[in-house]
């Protein structure tokens, strides 16, 4: 009866909405008749042109980041030879100073250019981490290398072997001695002084163990990706941990290109175990780790879910890891 009922529309609603339709169209099709013709005639509309090309994409303003002082912004400006470089402007006047510039900037790994993609300032004035190479995970690009610029001698060096693979969330102490980051499911820092690498944890692997980064529900209902926070102090990094060996694989279809392959996640769905989820917390003097009762590590509490996570500021000489926690409902 459903289904008779929904078939059998009255016949005002049906020519209702099929004026509708009519109405849009012509006013679709005034639209594009009002379309510049000089345009047209400078680029031609082809399937090429518009579906394979950016001739058509949008111009967008990068707004990019405060400075630290003062009413400018600092932005990443890209050249028509491939190569970036980071622009400052200030806001009130409009003038721009060209703070790196990207087209004498040479990738110390590859042939051409090292593009900038993401940046960070030391603390000391004359190193800069570069983001290069990204690749997506999950919905964004948050895997890719990092380098370190010195604005001194204009060298550039990588913070580790590129041949190790992907660096993701490299971030400078507060003394601009040492970079965290995060490559295949484990945190590692390395000493810039003495240009070391240490591994803060060793059992990440896929299906079991995620340290520093996070699942896919993590990404997906909680917009969090980035799971490594230094002290103020630089003396202490807090890191998350999930085990996500009770969830199960989730199979998927891949259509995007020419023929279909199959991607294979980890995806608990609703009802179904989620990842445990903890705070470690890595002495950097001793080399030790020890882990925070946040209470949803392996227990049978209402606590699931720790979305959030971060240092108080170091007053009085001392700081403190603070933790948000949630319920499955995530309504507590």
């Amino acid at each position: 009866m459903v289904v008779t009922s929904a078939t059998r529309a009255p016949i005002q609603t049906q020519m209702k909405t099929f004026r509708t339709s009519t109405i849009a169209s012509r006013c679709f099709l005034l639209i594009v008749l009002a379309f510049p013709m000089s345009h047209l005639h400078a680029q031609d509309l082809t399937l090429e042109s518009i579906h394979h090309s950016s001739v058509f994409n949008p111009k967008y303003v990068s707004l990019g980041t405060w400075a630290d002082e003062g009413p400018e912004m600092i932005s990443v400006r890209s050249h028509d030879d491939g190569s970036t470089s980071i622009l400052r402007t200030n806001v009130l006047t409009g003038e721009e100073t060209i703070e790196i510039d990207g087209q004498d900037l040479r990738h110390p790994d590859t042939d051409g250019p090292l593009r900038i993609e993401g940046y960070a300032y030391a603390s000391k004035d004359h190193l800069v981490l570069l983001y290069t190479d990204s690749e997506r995970v999950w919905r964004t690009n948050s895997k890719g290398y990092y380098y370190l610029l010195n604005l001194q001698d204009r060298s550039v060096r990588p913070i580790a072997d590129r041949d190790a693979g992907f660096q993701m969330f490299a971030k400078f102490d507060p003394s601009a001695s040492r970079v965290a980051f995060v490559r295949d499911r484990n945190v590692f820092i390395r000493d810039l002084n003495e240009d070391v690498e240490v591994a803060v944890t060793a059992d990440g692997a896929p299906g079991t163990i995620i340290n520093g980064t996070f699942d896919w529900v993590y990404e997906e209902e909680f917009g969090i990706r980035d799971g490594i926070a230094w002290s103020p102090d630089g003396n202490h990094l807090a890191f998350f941990q999930l085990d996500e060996s009770a969830t199960r694989n989730f199979h998927m279809a891949d259509l995007r290109g020419q023929y279909p392959s199959m991607t294979t996640f980890r995806y608990p769905k609703a009802g179904e175990a989620n990842s445990e989820v903890r705070i470690g917390l890595y002495d950097v003097a001793t080399a030790e780790t020890r882990w925070l009762d946040t209470g949803t590590w392996t227990t049978e509490t209402e606590w699931e879910y720790v979305p959030r996570m971060g240092w108080t500021t170091n007053a009085a000489g001392e700081s403190r890891v603070w933790v948000m926690r949630m319920n499955r409902d995530q309504n507590h």
